[in-house]
């Protein structure tokens, strides 16, 4: 810097040429400015907490791959880094711990039900201190053959938070009961396969009939069920919906028709009720609520860099269309609109579905433990 000053000073102190000092001058002037707007760039690492080749890397791919041509006009970038031991929890660890002062850390949380559902370990993790720059409230699919057997099949595992998709076809299945009856039904009317090494393995037993029930998301409906749905062999049942701040879970955007309550109130004649079904929908609000956002710690200097090249993202036409193709026509959130729906999940646990929450989990072979941070106003 002391040397561009001292060119600088040299060349209008000389005696010579007007226009060549005037060009040099400006010359100057830029490098200063661009030496002032870089001082400030950074390379965010994007962590995601999964493999390279899953669901929550995949969005995280197609979203970074607009969001960067408009963190370049704040002189940013962001390159993604995958950490997916422990199904999400090291990655939630290491940002509590290794990252907790970093600001060029973006992280986009995995496991946030197993925060909830998981006692220890955490090394002091807090998904409340997290603050979010935005997120997408995706949809979930469960889809069956349309030739079912009398006890049909369906799976425990390959993929994250199957449980929640499990409970949500016993409570279908099995109708208006009380916990203890729910949990007999659950036994007799489904049988649960364990041990799967991820969700390819699982979408091939299903597409060679060896399950007859899973779950997918939107993308996957398009494209892995395609031929069965068209074909007749496979129907989407029901979708769980997505999450609203101010009105809880709604209908899918994409397929309101299958919206859970609408399926069930067909079957059973009445909406669905009942401390099962409570403990399915608390648990869906969080997979809804928190299953595809980013965030970052708190008073980071670069926040509104990023909240804003965020919105200007997906206020362009060209990024937007890309998004929507790729990652379906889904509410975004930013900011603030991202935090209200948080705190509506984090509102809607109570004690009570909390401890049914462990005695419902247990049955599917989880050592559930409800995490003692969790506190009540």
């Amino acid at each position: 810097m002391r040397k561009c000053q001292t060119i600088f000073t040299n060349l209008f102190l000389h005696k010579g040429n007007k226009m060549k000092r005037l060009i040099m001058a400006v010359f100057f002037a830029a490098s200063l400015m661009t030496f002032t707007t870089t001082a400030h760039s950074e390379n965010f690492n994007y962590i995601v907490g999964a493999s390279v080749d899953g669901g929550q890397a995949k969005w995280a791919q197609q979203l970074t791959k607009q969001w960067n041509k408009f963190l370049k006009n704040y002189g940013h970038t962001v390159s993604l880094r995958y950490i997916k031991q422990q199904n999400g929890k090291k990655a939630l660890t290491e940002f509590a711990t290794t990252y907790k002062n970093d600001h060029t850390v973006i992280l986009q949380p995995k496991g946030i039900t197993a925060w909830v559902t998981t006692s220890g370990g955490w090394k002091g993790y807090d998904p409340k201190n997290n603050v979010p720059i935005a997120g997408q409230l995706n949809g979930t699919f469960v889809f069956a053959k349309t030739k079912l057997p009398d006890i049909p099949a369906t799976h425990v595992g390959g993929g994250a938070e199957t449980i929640l998709d499990v409970m949500a076809m016993v409570v279908m299945i099995c109708g208006p009961m009380e916990l203890s009856e729910t949990l007999q039904c659950q036994k007799e009317k489904l049988r649960l396969v364990y041990g799967w090494k991820g969700s390819g393995q699982r979408r091939k037993a299903y597409l060679s009939n060896d399950i007859q029930i899973t779950r997918d998301g939107f993308a996957h409906m398009r494209k892995t069920y395609k031929d069965e749905l068209k074909s007749g062999k496979t129907k989407v049942w029901f979708s769980h919906g997505i999450a609203d701040s101010k009105l809880g879970m709604i209908a899918d955007p994409n397929h309101p028709h299958t919206f859970f309550d609408k399926v069930y109130y067909k079957k059973w004649n009445k909406l669905p009720s009942g401390d099962y079904f409570n403990v399915y929908r608390q648990t869906l609000m969080f997979r809804s609520g928190f299953g595809k956002h980013i965030v970052v710690q708190a008073n980071n200097p670069h926040y509104s860099d990023l909240v804003n090249s965020f919105k200007e993202m997906l206020g362009d036409k060209g990024a937007r269309k890309v998004l929507d193709k790729k990652l379906g026509v889904y509410p975004w959130t930013i900011g603030k609109s991202t935090e209200e729906v948080h705190n509506m999940v984090w509102k809607s646990l109570d004690k009570k579905g909390l401890n049914n929450m462990e005695i419902i989990r247990r049955t599917f072979k989880e050592n559930t433990n409800i995490n003692p941070m969790l506190t009540f106003d």
